[in-house]
């Protein structure tokens, strides 16, 4: 059996901050294309999926900050037995600026095993490697490989609770771990970056005329940078619901506590995208449906995220405009 489905979405978009920058800050207009296409092939004992998520930014006022990104992914399911599957991933990820020194990309395998215990329990385990290459000051590359367990309960038809526990480890190729002179001058060091990440998370849904969740995070980093480890505690809100017969709402509001283990240092860590690694947000979005096929909508999203400088943050706020059509 064969599925398929497709999508278009035409917006135009206002960014009051589109350098990301702490200062003097840069407002701007854009226009966005994006578009979707997935395809399954569905078999008594496996499945076989893949996915392509395309979206061009046009900035009218800067721009140096146009940029495509381009999201494939290939999938292969598999039942092990009547409670146990085990699937292969592999995902590809590139953001391409107009000024190519901010572009990157990363690829992603990753082996996952499921096992569903009952109709309330299940429990998965995932191992994946992300390779990345950052263009940014004379490329550089990591290595992320990433261990996690996962597990699932449903109580009742409308509720859902997820746990999930995780151990990473990043290895940075040729970018210098920081070190500290004087007590308080940053100088590299002669060994790679190297950073090990625990990370605790728990997640819970109510759903019935409304989705209402909540997730709740911790992630303690060690690094043999010294500007490189940290404790961050996260909380994220989600809401959809119905506003009359065609109308939807969707709210989402995320916050954090970063605390850096030497909080009096400060550094630049060129490999962080401040625009992907979405920390304070709030987001609110309302659609109308005009038939099966189309939905206009409006929405509205405030950022605090972490700029390539530690423990600085700028702020950015963006109302986008646009129609979504399903091919």
């Amino acid at each position: 059996m064969l599925c398929q489905q497709a999508g278009l979405q035409v917006s135009t978009y206002f960014d009051s901050n589109v350098r990301e920058a702490l200062t003097n800050t840069d407002q701007s207009l854009g226009f966005k294309l994006r578009g979707n296409l997935s395809h399954q092939v569905v078999n008594r004992n496996w499945l076989l999926e893949g996915s392509l998520l395309t979206q061009t930014y046009i900035d009218a006022i800067s721009p140096a900050q146009s940029k495509l990104v381009v999201n494939s992914g290939l999938g292969l399911r598999y039942n092990l037995t009547p409670v146990i599957q085990a699937a292969g991933v592999l995902d590809h990820f590139q953001k391409s600026f107009y000024e190519a020194g901010f572009s990157y990309r990363w690829i992603d395998y990753a082996l996952v095993v499921y096992a569903q215990a009952s109709s309330k329990f299940n429990l998965s385990t995932r191992y994946s490697q992300r390779s990345t290459n950052y263009a940014t000051l004379d490329s550089i590359k990591f290595l992320d490989q990433t261990l996690e367990l996962r597990f699932g309960w449903r109580p009742g038809s409308r509720w859902l609770l997820e746990g999930l526990v995780a151990g990473k480890k990043i290895t940075f190729h040729d970018y210098p771990a920081q070190g500290v002179v004087d007590d308080t001058a940053l100088a590299s060091l002669s060994a790679s970056q190297e950073d090990r990440a625990r990370t605790v998370q728990i997640h819970g849904r109510y759903h019935h005329r409304l989705i209402l969740g909540t997730i709740v995070s911790y992630e303690a980093v060690t690094s043999n940078s010294v500007i490189g480890g940290y404790n961050l505690l996260s909380g994220r809100i989600y809401l959809s619901c119905r506003l009359g017969k065609d109308n939807m709402l969707h709210f989402i509001i995320q916050r954090v506590a970063k605390n850096y283990r030497r909080g009096d240092l400060s550094g630049v860590t060129a490999y962080r995208d401040p625009e992907e690694r979405i920390q304070n947000r709030t987001y609110l979005q309302l659609e109308r449906k005009i038939n099966q096929s189309s939905i206009v909508y409006f929405q509205v999203s405030h950022l605090a995220n972490e700029t390539l400088l530690n423990q600085n943050y700028y702020n950015k706020t963006m109302l986008e405009l646009g129609f979504k059509y399903k091919l």
